[in-house]
């Protein structure tokens, strides 16, 4: 349906600038309507769609044995020169948490952003003129796939009349796009006809400006024809965000050797990790909690919460997600609020499970369960209040002499009745139990 539309636009633009070839007819208009409203009716259930194609996925690996967690991604955010979303799955054989790589880079009118997620200073968004402004007037080198493309008289007339912003259909996704240059690239495509047209020079970008765009460094040479070249850079997943990823898996790796060389049982490895959080995550929470409540810490793992709200004077009971006191199986006798650092794997579990229980809850969970579709039915059905902190909160190990990271939380609660929907903490600031 999207090519017969694109077919009927092109068509009708060039009916306008040259009726007596191109013929536009009434049946064409009417059909193109209909391929309109066709088309959004697809892109209304396109959402809903792409949810179940997502749990099917889950629940194949999770027959033969793998957790599976899935992330869009966009290329921009790595600091790629090129706004490009895809799906990014991850699956392990064991329980520990699957992560994704935080951003690196962000767009200019989000600098405030970093406050709130702990991500750090974050660089803006690399742009085209930045990664390809100094091939502009360098000469024609195959050797470095800086290849030149023949055009005819009328088509170079066409590219110079083709606007910034633009492609020379007139609509901003189509063939020949000509790039803003101070802005991210669309996404680069796998076509000699997606080529997009060079901001400052009436010619299309070589493939050497596309692999630019694309990340690749100037000393990666593709081979072949110019249209399999063409085909090889936009089928492939940028180099710079592909690095992320993959220092992201050796990360979960190192975690994982670490665990199996202990003499641990692996139930037990899962359970009483080194590494707990911090107490100081408790201080912009501490102020909601009513002293005659009874805590229940759920997922207790080494204790690390438990124990420091029994210090300070709180009655707590605590229960381990691995053993027979399954926190989404049971519950004590006695409790008023449920607070938990679940394992990452398990966010939604734990959120249907606190807002089945009815009572006051706080989950100390990753930014990034806001991006879950299942999670925001919950938060839109139910309702949720988030303290976020002001910086990015490292796990620590027992004796204090060490540290890992891991991605940006903040608490996700409900019924504490906090001042507003969402709160900002400073982390340094000492709650006196």
């Amino acid at each position: 349906m999207n090519k017969e539309k694109t077919d009927l636009f092109l068509l009708r633009n060039r009916s306008k600038s040259n009726p007596e070839k191109f013929e536009f007819t009434k049946k064409d208009e009417k059909r193109l309507e209909e391929l309109k409203i066709k088309i959004r009716s697809v892109e209304s259930r396109l959402g809903c769609l792409f949810e179940l194609v997502m749990e099917k996925i889950k629940r194949r690996f999770k027959k033969i044995g793998y957790k599976v967690d899935f992330r869009v991604l966009n290329a921009v955010d790595f600091g790629v020169p090129q706004k490009r979303e895809r799906v990014i799955f991850i699956g392990r054989k064991e329980n520990g948490p699957i992560t994704f790589p935080a951003p690196t880079h962000l767009r200019k009118n989000q600098s405030s952003l970093n406050r709130w997620t702990g991500m750090g200073d974050l660089k803006h968004w690399k742009t085209v003129r930045e990664a390809i402004s100094d091939l502009e007037d360098t000469e024609e080198d195959p050797s470095i796939n800086h290849i030149f493309s023949s055009h005819s008289e009328e088509f170079k007339d066409r590219i110079k009349s083709t606007p910034i912003g633009k492609g020379m259909s007139g609509g901003r996704k189509y063939s020949f796009f000509r790039c803003p240059p101070d802005e991210p690239s669309i996404t680069v495509m796998g076509s000699h006809g997606s080529a997009f047209v060079h901001y400052s020079k009436n010619r299309v970008m070589t493939p050497r400006e596309l692999a630019r765009l694309q990340s690749f460094p100037d000393d990666f040479i593709f081979k072949g024809s110019k249209n399999a070249i063409l085909k090889q850079i936009g089928n492939a997943v940028p180099p710079v965000m592909a690095e992320k990823i993959a220092v992201e898996l050796k990360k979960m790796l190192d975690v994982a050797y670490a665990k199996t060389s202990s003499n641990q049982p692996p139930a037990q490895q899962e359970n009483n990790g080194d590494f707990q959080m911090p107490k100081k995550v408790l201080y912009p929470l501490a102020p909601y909690l009513n002293r005659q409540w009874i805590i229940w810490e759920c997922a207790r793992s080494k204790g690390g919460l438990s124990n420091y709200l029994k210090s300070s004077g709180f009655e707590v009971t605590a229960t381990n997600i691995l053993t027979e006191q399954n926190f989404l199986k049971r519950q004590p006798d006695k409790w008023d609020c449920a607070i938990a650092n679940p394992p990452h794997s398990m966010e939604l579990e734990f959120l249907e499970r606190c807002y089945d229980l009815k009572k006051p809850f706080a989950l100390l969970l990753p930014l990034a369960t806001f991006e879950m579709p299942e999670c925001q039915k919950l938060f839109g059905r139910y309702g949720v209040q988030v303290i976020f902190f002001g910086k990015r909160i490292n796990l620590e190990s027992a004796s204090g002499k060490g540290s890992c990271s891991r991605p940006a939380t903040a608490w996700f609660t409900n019924g504490l009745n906090l001042p507003r929907d969402l709160n900002f903490a400073n982390i340094g600031d000492i709650y006196r139990f």
